[in-house]
C-alpha cells in the first residue's frame, strides 16, 4: 500500500528483493559482516539483523 501511495504522490519508491538464504550459503559469515560495515556502511539495527540471522545458519566455503 505504501509504494502505491508514494507513486500516486509522484514520490520515488524502490523495492529490493534478496534471495538471502542462497546468497549466504557459501560466504564466510565473519567476512560478510565486516564487509557490511566497511564497504556498505550497514550498521545498527540492520547489521544486528544480519548478525542474528547468520548466527544460526551453517555455511561452507569451497576453495576455487
Amino acid at each position: 500500500m505504501g509504494m502505491v501511495m508514494s507513486r500516486d504522490r509522484g514520490d520515488l519508491a524502490a523495492l529490493v528483493l534478496l534471495d538471502v538464504p542462497a546468497a549466504l550459503d557459501t560466504v564466510d559469515h565473519a567476512v560478510l559482516l565486516h564487509s557490511l560495515i566497511v564497504t556498505f556502511g550497514i550498521s545498527g539495527v540492520a547489521h544486528h539483523w544480519f548478525k542474528s540471522y547468520l548466527s544460526v545458519r551453517p555455511y561452507a566455503v569451497c576453495p576455487p
